[in-house]
């Protein structure tokens, strides 16, 4: 996944561009903080 970041301090801010799709993905995946760039 491209523009993705991840921080292993416990928390985890996904970080990509305006994709609904990548967003219900990441939002399935890991149920924690993200963030639109």
């Amino acid at each position: 996944m491209r523009g993705v970041t991840y921080y292993a301090s416990g928390t985890k801010i996904i970080c990509f561009s305006h994709s609904i799709e990548l967003h219900e993905k990441v939002k399935v995946a890991f149920i924690e903080k993200y963030m639109f760039c």
